[in-house]
């Protein structure tokens, strides 16, 4: 009788396809799971928790987790002093926004760290509406598709490609 051969290991592989955000998020999540960040949610959206201004000027480094009675601590990074001190005094304020993007008191406290952040990517300016000549164009261009659905999709993407930036124009 021939010996057994030893189950595959190998990862399964699909045919099917799958979204960008669940592949990003398997391969980031052992990096935000050392630093404290769970799933990553908290730096992704730290913009919305905390607001435009100070997001600008501060970053969540990672959330440590101990102690007796057992606390979260975020170590949040500020980019100067002033700010930092500051945050020292909205502590509770920072605590509380940071537990209701979570839905529970995932962090007790915060431990602020002066330091110079990361570049952040610019943002892009918001593009000028279509002129009237570029919506006959456009509308031109659509009257064929009778399919109210598409043709509405096709409107916002036809828009979107002739509002995009020309060569030259800043």
């Amino acid at each position: 009788m021939p010996a057994a051969e030893p189950p595959d290991r190998s990862p399964k592989r699909s045919r099917r396809s799958q979204a960008l955000a669940g592949l990003v998020s398997r391969a980031t999540r052992p990096l935000f799971h050392r630093r404290g960040l769970a799933d990553g949610t908290l730096v992704a959206q730290w913009e919305r928790i905390m607001g435009e201004h100070m997001a600008a000027h501060t970053a969540p480094e990672k959330v440590v987790r101990g102690g007796n009675p057992p606390r979260g601590i975020l170590h949040l990074a500020v980019d100067h002093g002033a700010l930092a001190l500051e945050l020292t005094h909205l502590e509770p304020q920072i605590v509380e926004r940071v537990n209701a993007h979570f839905g529970y008191r995932a962090i007790d406290g915060l431990r602020v760290l002066q330091k110079p952040l990361p570049p952040r990517p610019a943002k892009e300016k918001p593009r000028p509406p279509l002129n009237a000549e570029e919506k006959a164009d456009l509308a031109e261009s659509l009257s064929g598709v009778t399919d109210p659905d598409l043709r509405a999709a096709l409107e916002r993407l036809g828009g979107a490609v002739k509002q995009r930036r020309k060569p030259g124009d800043d």
